[in-house]
C-alpha cells in the first residue's frame, strides 16, 4: 500500500462489474468463471454450464445468445430464460448513463495512482475539451443548463459557436415531461421492463450514418414514437456518438407543426432558425430524429429555400442525398413513399428505395419479442415460466410483432393482474378472448378499423376492407392512388406490403374488422342453455331466414363449386352473435389469430365453448381424432373448452344418408357436436353423443 494513494486511505475490494468490451474478450473458461460468480442470480446447474462448455461459447458469443438458441442446445426453459435476460443486461451496460454525483461510499478506496495512469492514456487535452464542448448540457443531469430566452441562447452560441443539445424534451428548449412508466404512445427508456430494441436500433444507426437520410413509415400505433425515444436514449448514452449533437422532435409538439408554419415553430422549439441550425452542423455533427414527419408533406413543388415553410427542410433532405454533410436525419411517418407524386401522400422529395423502412422493419423479431415478454412478465405479471412462454407464442401470432399491439396486450394483462393474486396461461387465454379485451382494443388502439365510421364515408372503403379480409391482400399502386386506399392507409386500417399490396397491419386488426362488420349488436336477452342448443338455434335461424339463399346465391363458392369457408364463417358469426345473447361474447378466428395449436374458429369465453368449421373436403372423423388427449395439436383446445362443436361444411345426401365429399362420423365423442349440411344448403343435420339427431330444413 506504500506506493498507492487512496481516497479515505483504503481501496475498493469488491468485484467491479465488467464492461461489454471486457466481456467480449472472455475466453470460454473466463466466461464460465464469470457465470459462476452470478450463481445467486442465475441459479445455473453444472449441466447448464456443461452446455456452455460443449458449445464452446466465449464472451462474444454470450452477448449475442438467445433463449431459443439455448433451448435448441438442450438447456431447460428456466435457466435459458435467465441466461438470455442476463446477456441482454450485459449488453445494455454500454448504453447506461452515469450520474454526475457519486456519494462518498461509492468513491471510497479509489486509487489516485490508477486515476492518474488512466488520465495519461486518454489523449491530448484539446481533444478532451473538444468532446466536452460537443456534448453540451446533458439531459437528465442535475447540472444541465435550462435556457430561458434569446439572451441565454446567444451567450451559449457565442461561447461554443453553435447551440448544443439542451436539457429539455428531446434536447430542445421545451420542458422535459418524462413519464414514470411506458404508454402506448411512447416509452420511458429507463423503465427496466422496456426493450431497448437492440435488434433494430444498432443496425438503424449504422445505416443512418452511412446514408444520411432514412424514412421509416408505418401505420399509427405501430411503435414509431417509442423507437424515436429509444433511439435518442441510445445515441445520447453511447460513447461513440458523444461528439454528436442529438435532437429529437415530434411535429405534434406545441399544437402541431405543418408545412406552412415549420420555420416559425422550429425556431420556437429549438431556439434558432432552421437555416442557422443547419449552418451550425458544419461545426458540430448532428443527428436529427423527427416523429410524425407526414405533417410536413405537401402537394407543392419544392422550388427554393422558403424560410417560413417546410420547403427549406425538404431542400436540406434533397441536398443530403447528393453530398456529404454533418447532418443525419431520420424521419418517422404514418405514411409516405419513395416516389414523389405531389398528392400529399408521399414525401415531397423522391427517396431511393434503400433509404426507406416500413412496418415490417420495426416490428419485434421473434427473439426480441420473446426477451421483451419475459422481462415485462418478470417485472409486472405473476406468471410462471411456462405460462410466459405460452403468452409469448400467443402474442407473436396475434400481432406478428406489431409493437403497439404487443404493448396493449401486456398492459391489459397487467391491469387484470391488479385484481388477481396469480394468473396462469389458461386464465390469460380467456382474458384475451373476452368482451372486455375486445372493448379495450376499440377504445385504446387508434389503428383499429371503425366500421361505423367507414360506413359514413361511402361503400368503397368497406368494400376494400372486405376484399382485403377475404383475399388476405389486394393490389396497390402509389402511382395510381385510389382515394379509398389512401384514406385507409393514412388512418392505419391497412398497411402497404412489398410496395405492391394492401393488407391488415396485424391479424388482431383483421379479426377486429370481421367482428364489427359481420357481427350483430341486436342480440337476444337470454343465452342458450348449452352449446348444443346454441348450434340448433343458429342453424334454425339459417333455415328460417334468408341465410340459405345467401349461402346458395350471394356469398360465393369455391373454384370447384363448393362453398367457401369464409362464407360460412361470416354467416355463422352474423347469426351467432345475435343468438348467443347480450351478455356473452363470441370471439372469432381464435385458432389463426391467437396461437392455438388447432384451428378453432370461435370461442365463448364465459361458457368455455369452442366451435370449428371444417375446411372444404376434410374428413370429419379423421379431424375429430385430432382432439384426443394424446394428440399434441389440439390438446390445448380441449383444456380450455368444456364443450366443442365440429361443423362440417361438406355436403350430405340426406336421401341415402351418404356423404358426397366426406365420411360419416364413425365414433362420436362426449361433449362434441357434429353438423353437416345438404348439398343445396337448405337442410342441416345436428348430431351429438347421447342426443337424438336433429334435422332442420329451410322454410323458404
Amino acid at each position: 500500500m506504500k506506493n498507492k494513494t487512496c481516497i479515505n486511505k483504503t481501496c475498493i475490494m469488491k468485484t467491479k462489474e465488467p464492461t461489454v468490451d471486457e466481456i467480449k474478450k472472455y475466453k470460454m473458461k473466463e466466461l464460465i468463471d464469470f457465470l459462476q460468480q452470478k450463481e445467486d442470480d442465475l441459479e445455473l446447474e453444472e449441466e447448464d454450464l456443461e452446455i456452455v462448455r460443449r458449445q464452446r461459447v466465449n464472451g462474444r458469443d454470450f452477448l449475442k445468445i438467445t433463449e431459443e438458441k439455448l433451448e435448441k442446445w438442450g438447456m431447460s426453459g428456466g435457466p435459458a430464460a435467465r441466461l438470455a435476460d442476463f446477456s441482454e443486461e450485459c449488453r445494455e451496460r454500454k448504453l447506461r448513463s452515469f450520474s454526475s454525483h457519486k456519494i462518498q461510499k461509492d468513491l471510497s478506496g479509489v486509487c489516485i495512482n490508477d486515476i492518474l495512469r488512466r488520465i495519461r492514456n486518454i489523449g491530448p487535452v484539446n481533444d478532451i475539451l473538444h468532446r466536452i464542448r460537443n456534448m453540451g448540457p446533458v439531459i437528465d443531469s442535475n447540472e444541465a443548463m435550462h435556457y430561458k430566452g434569446p439572451t441565454d441562447i446567444s451567450r451559449v452560441i457565442a461561447k461554443f459557436g453553435y447551440l448544443p443539445r439542451q436539457a429539455g424534451l428531446g434536447g430542445t428548449s421545451l420542458p422535459s415531461n418524462l413519464v414514470i412508466r411506458s404508454s402506448n404512445e411512447g416509452v420511458n427508456p429507463n423503465d427496466p421492463a422496456v426493450s431497448l430494441r437492440f435488434d433494430i436500433i444498432n443496425p438503424l444507426v449504422r445505416e443512418l450514418m452511412n446514408k444520411k437520410v432514412i424514412l421509416v413509415w408505418a401505420p399509427p400505433f405501430a411503435g414509431k414514437t417509442a423507437i424515436t425515444q429509444i433511439l435518442e436514449h441510445s445515441l445520447v448514452n453511447a460513447p461513440e456518438y458523444s461528439h454528436y449533437r442529438v435532437i429529437r422532435i415530434s411535429l405534434i409538439w406545441r399544437g402541431g407543426i405543418n408545412w406552412d408554419n415549420f420555420g416559425e415553430m422550429w425556431e420556437q422549439i429549438v431556439g434558432v432558425t432552421w437555416k442557422e441550425w443547419v449552418r451550425q452542423c458544419d461545426k458540430i455533427p448532428s443527428i436529427l430524429i423527427i416523429d410524425e414527419a407526414q405533417l410536413i408533406y405537401s402537394d407543392k413543388e419544392i422550388t427554393d429555400n422558403d424560410e417560413k415553410t417546410a420547403d427549406q427542410f425538404w431542400m436540406t433532405i434533397k441536398g443530403l442525398l447528393q453530398e456529404v454533410s454533418g447532418i443525419n436525419i431520420i424521419m418517422f411517418a404514418a405514411y409516405g413513399y419513395r416516389s414523389s407524386n405531389h398528392t400529399g401522400f408521399s414525401t415531397p422529395v423522391k427517396l431511393p428505395k434503400e433509404y426507406c423502412k416500413s412496418l415490417i422493419d420495426i416490428n419485434f423479431s421473434p427473439s426480441e419479442l420473446r426477451t421483451y415478454v419475459h422481462k415485462f412478465c418478470n417485472s409486472y405479471l405473476k406468471l410462471d415460466q411456462q405460462s410466459i412462454l405460452e403468452l409469448y407464442k400467443y402474442i407473436q401470432v396475434a400481432t406478428e410483432g406489431h409493437a403497439g399491439l404487443v404493448s396493449h396486450i401486456l398492459k391489459y394483462l397487467e391491469v387484470v393482474m391488479n385484481n388477481q393474486k396469480a394468473l396462469n396461461w389458461v386464465e390469460a387465454f380467456k382474458c384475451l378472448n373476452s368482451k372486455d379485451f375486445d372493448s379495450s382494443i376499440y377504445i385504446n388502439v387508434r389503428a383499429v378499423p371503425n366500421v361505423q365510421s367507414l360506413k359514413k364515408n361511402g361503400d368503397g372503403k368497406l368494400k376494400l376492407c372486405e376484399d382485403t379480409y377475404i383475399n388476405g391482400k389486394v393490389p396497390f399502386s402509389i402511382n395510381n392512388m385510389d382515394p379509398d386506399a389512401s384514406y385507409l392507409v393514412k388512418t392505419g386500417v391497412l398497411a402497404v406490403m412489398d410496395d405492391k399490396y394492401l393488407t391488415f397491419a396485424a391479424p388482431l386488426l383483421r379479426r377486429s374488422f370481421f367482428q364489427q362488420y359481420y357481427g350483430i349488436e341486436d342480440s337476444v336477452d337470454i343465452a342458450p342453455a348449452d352449446l348444443y342448443h346454441f348450434i340448433v338455434k343458429v342453424f334454425t335461424a339459417m333455415c328460417n331466414e334468408n341465410s340459405g339463399k345467401i349461402l346458395r346465391e350471394t356469398l360465393g363458392f369455391g373454384y370447384d363449386g363448393r362453398i367457401l369457408e369464409q362464407t360460412w364463417q361470416k354467416e355463422f358469426y352474423r347469426i351467432g352473435t345475435r343468438v348467443l345473447g347480450k351478455n356473452k361474447f363470441l370471439s372469432c378466428e381464435v385458432g389463426s389469430v391467437f396461437g392455438c395449436a388447432g384451428r378453432i374458429d370461435f370461442y365463448v369465453n364465459e361458457l368455455d365453448w369452442a366451435i370449428e368449421l371444417l375446411r372444404d373436403g376434410e374428413d370429419m372423423q379423421g379431424h375429430e381424432d385430432k382432439f384426443e388427449p394424446i394428440a399434441v395439436k389440439y390438446k390445448e383446445i380441449v383444456k380450455y373448452a368444456k364443450s366443442t362443436a365440429i361443423i362440417d361444411i361438406c355436403s350430405v345426401n340426406f336421401t341415402d344418408n351418404t356423404r358426397s365429399e366426406a365420411k360419416n362420423v364413425q365414433k362420436m365423442r362426449k361433449d362434441f357436436i357434429y353438423v353437416s349440411c345438404s348439398k343445396a344448403f337448405d337442410a342441416f343435420k345436428i348430431e351429438s353423443l347421447g342426443k337424438e339427431s336433429v334435422f332442420i330444413r329451410s322454410q323458404d
